[in-house]
């Protein structure tokens, strides 16, 4: 239920003289609630004017529901909105707060990425890594990515393929013959010719249309003054096609993510590393912990009941690593100990457990003896802790008293973005099958 309109005005006034120092810059903001936990996270170009545009009238309704759960605000600054926006991505990612909701999961902002090899290629990427290619974006709008991405093919005979050209084809494929392609693949394409053309490249993803018709135009005289009029009539045809495209407003801002870029915003993520160091301490393992395996159940009254797997190494989710699970054995009643039990076996006796250091179950102590259980029956040697969800308190192997670990704490935030991500992958797989209106046991 939601909270007076005098409440969220009152919350206004308590927050009016943080409200009034805000910068006028660039940065990334925070709102935690009375527990000082973060539950959104946004970026801005002027952390004044976007942060005070929350608490206007006139707000939808998720907006409303997140203004009454503001308890204190925090800000960062950024040097541009660029740095803002991959902040506002990746911190997202780590503290999952819960009224974010576009970017909780492992997607994240496009890119258009030009490969860092002797004749480059150019698509579209969500993963941006340091492997000397050159990365534009990030995008927002997808679809208005993917018109520059065809126009780009359109206008620029860049290859398309994949291959390797480690050795020349026998025959060009068909996009040479529409001169869409200077084949590289089958004739040895002058280098200076083709770095020039992704230099050009580079010019017309930046909408630097201004200097690429003014480089053109330089060099169609020179292609005439030299009798290439083929070459010359190609520049004409490329002219025709910019000056028909270059009034269109693509409604988007693009910079080139640089190596630094990368590095800052992959510290947080090195972070993961040390929590996992204290995880070990904390619940006395006795083996360094890099890959931890995290379960959870779904089903309606014991209708589509399923299980599911993720796998977080170093700290990080590893989609390939997660399984799901349809419950097989289910008992006359719902009983989530059980199908709990069916999963952990199953996973126990899978070829890639050994690649496994900690099993984290979502419940309480009965899930946890449930998992021990099958464990000790199959012999097993690896560690088991559980989450119960209330108070967030964790569960040891042979130990009575729970851990209760501070609200802040790196580790309890690791161990709950576990625990609510096998539930997403859980949930999801649970309404597929209930959509579906059947399931195979």
């Amino acid at each position: 239920m939601f909270k007076s309109e005098s409440y969220i005005k009152d919350n206004r006034e308590r927050l009016k003289s943080f409200l009034k120092n805000l910068p006028s810059f660039p940065g990334v903001y925070f709102y935690k609630d009375a527990k000082n936990e973060i539950i959104y996270i946004g970026k801005a170009k002027n952390l004044r004017k976007r942060i005070f545009s929350y608490f206007r009238d006139n707000n939808n309704i998720k907006t409303l529901v997140l203004l009454q759960n503001i308890k204190y605000i925090d800000y960062m600054l950024t040097k541009d909105e660029k740095e803002a926006l991959l902040w506002e991505n990746t911190l997202i990612k780590r503290f999952m707060p819960k009224f974010n909701i576009d970017l909780k999961d492992d997607k994240t902002y496009p890119y258009l990425k030009i490969t860092n090899e002797k004749y480059p290629r150019i698509f579209i990427t969500r993963k941006v890594e340091d492997d000397g290619g050159k990365y534009f974006g990030p995008y927002v709008d997808v679809k208005i990515l993917k018109d520059i991405l065809s126009i780009i093919k359109k206008i620029f005979n860049i290859r398309k393929c994949k291959k390797s050209l480690k050795t020349k084809e026998k025959r060009p494929c068909l996009n040479y013959f529409m001169h869409k392609c200077l084949a590289p693949c089958f004739y040895d394409v002058d280098e200076t010719l083709y770095k020039n053309m992704i230099l050009d490249i580079k010019s017309f993803i930046k909408f630097d249309y201004k200097k690429l018709l003014k480089k053109w135009a330089e060099d169609i005289k020179l292609f005439i003054k030299n009798m290439e009029f083929e070459k010359a009539e190609i520049l004409k045809n490329k002219i025709f096609a910019l000056e028909k495209i270059k009034n269109k407003s693509f409604d988007i801002k693009v910079w080139q993510i640089t190596e630094k870029d990368i590095l800052r915003v992959q510290e947080i993520y090195n972070k993961n590393e040390e929590e996992l160091a204290k995880l070990e301490n904390i619940f006395n393992l006795d083996k360094k912990v890099k890959t931890i395996a995290g379960f959870d159940i779904s089903n309606i009254s014991g209708k589509f009941a399923v299980g599911s797997r993720v796998v977080f190494v170093d700290g990080k989710p590893c989609k390939e690593k997660y399984r799901r699970y349809k419950i097989k054995t289910l008992p006359d009643e719902p009983n989530d100990f059980a199908m709990m039990r069916e999963v952990i076996e199953r996973t126990l006796m899978a070829d890639d457990i050994k690649d496994i250091d900690l099993l984290l179950i979502d419940g309480g102590k009965g899930q946890l003896s449930s998992a021990v259980e099958i464990k000790k029956k199959l012999n097993k040697n690896i560690p088991i802790i559980s989450i119960a969800k209330k108070e967030e308190l964790i569960f040891l192997e042979n130990q009575k008293i729970p851990i209760r670990l501070d609200m802040n704490s790196s580790i309890l935030k690791l161990i709950r973005y576990i625990r609510d991500e096998a539930h997403r992958f859980a949930v999801s797989y649970h309404k597929k099958l209930r959509n579906k209106g059947m399931i195979d046991l």
